[in-house]
């Protein structure tokens, strides 16, 4: 009985749909999410639970497909954890070859007989740190919000001193503008026969403060 981890495929994360475990991931951590741990949306916020999951699906599968935005020093990622095949912790993800970062940006959390202990030992972290040095990343950075229960134990926690290098670990608040656009990319025909020009859509501008913590691997 062991953990391991990998890279997952859009096509993973539709699977991971049709039977059921990411719904069982999403609920797993859902209440978690909701209380000051996520900066899209909370319990007050006027979604539905299927807006709310398929949110997270569309992130997570975008990022299999590393397609999100288009930037020269990032790779998108989606990472899966795995408990004898069976799916705990999937997370969207990317490598910044500009700094060497592997960085954690938007994760789901199960329980494992009815615990999440696991997050926190060696063996659960050993094959994301292989993972990640296999890409060249040099340091893990997790990316939470202010004032939530995430980013107090990035900072805190000190389980896995043989995998990272606690005492060189920095937490920052960084702000940044989210400015994501959407163009139309089916676009109706004129009556004389050519193209309009595609119309872009603003999905999300808005200014958002990030905690950022930066762990050097080992």
């Amino acid at each position: 009985m062991s953990w391991t981890c990998k890279h997952l495929s859009g096509s993973d994360i539709v699977s991971l749909d049709d039977n059921g475990d990411l719904r069982r991931l999403y609920d797993d951590s859902k209440e978690k999410i909701e209380n000051k741990n996520y900066d899209i949306y909370n319990s007050s916020s006027d979604l539905s639970d299927d807006d709310k999951y398929n949110h997270w699906l569309s992130v997570l599968k975008s990022h299999a497909e590393n397609d999100v935005i288009s930037d020269s020093t990032k790779t998108f990622y989606t990472i899966g954890a795995f408990f004898n095949d069976v799916i705990y912790m999937i997370s969207a993800t990317y490598y910044d070859s500009s700094d060497k970062g592997y960085y954690y940006t938007h994760a789901l959390v199960g329980k494992l007989n009815d615990s999440k202990g696991y997050a926190f030992s060696t063996d659960f972290w050993s094959p994301q740190n292989t993972l990640m040095k296999s890409l060249g990343s040099q340091q893990m950075v997790f990316l939470s919000t202010p004032g939530g229960s995430l980013s107090f134990r990035a900072d805190t926690a000190r389980g896995n001193p043989t995998l990272f290098d606690y005492d060189n670990t920095v937490q920052t608040e960084v702000e940044e503008t989210l400015d994501i656009d959407s163009s139309e990319s089916d676009v109706a025909p004129t009556e004389d026969g050519s193209t309009q020009t595609p119309t872009s859509i603003n999905l999300i501008n808005k200014k958002a403060t990030t905690i950022k913590t930066v762990r050097p691997l080992k």
